[in-house]
């Protein structure tokens, strides 16, 4: 979950509370909402109660990791590493991922601008105070970029 998404969680439970229910398997185990239950946590909500949606049987591992992947894929954000390296190709497209998504069908038009997927781009911005350099990091970090700040 990126910085914002996480920010953005914090700030609504903070306005709305709990509203979004967890889904849980039989056995306890945390089926979606594990974003939700962190937040949580880290409020202080260790000890509140709160309603929790629980299938009408044990789903399985696999049928937990298709609700999973379709309770998210509309609304949503995926940490990419941990849905390429979960999750099996055929299960995500299974569950509605087209192969665009998946940045299964741009490997060649990348190569053909010349543009490595593996290389990280960065830009440089050179500020006249350190006002000025928070302000573009925070507006940058809001844009879901990943920034560092730096001191030359």
């Amino acid at each position: 979950m990126s910085k914002k998404a996480h920010a953005d969680l914090l700030k609504s439970f903070k306005e709305l509370g709990y509203v979004e229910t967890i889904v849980i398997n039989e056995d306890n185990t945390i089926i979606a909402g594990h974003q939700r239950y962190k937040i949580m946590m880290l409020l202080g909500w260790q000890n509140s109660s709160v309603d929790c949606r629980v299938p009408p049987r044990q789903l399985t591992d696999e049928e937990a990791d298709k609700y999973l992947i379709r309770s998210n894929k509309v609304v949503g954000e995926w940490d990419d590493d941990l849905l390429a390296n979960h999750f099996s190709e055929e299960l995500l497209l299974d569950c509605g991922f087209t192969r665009e998504e998946l940045g299964m069908d741009n490997e060649e038009s990348e190569e053909i601008e010349g543009i490595d997927p593996e290389e990280k781009l960065v830009i440089e911005i050179t500020c006249k105070h350190e006002t000025e350099q928070r302000e573009l990091y925070e507006e940058f970090e809001n844009r879901g970029l990943i920034c560092r700040l730096l001191t030359l």
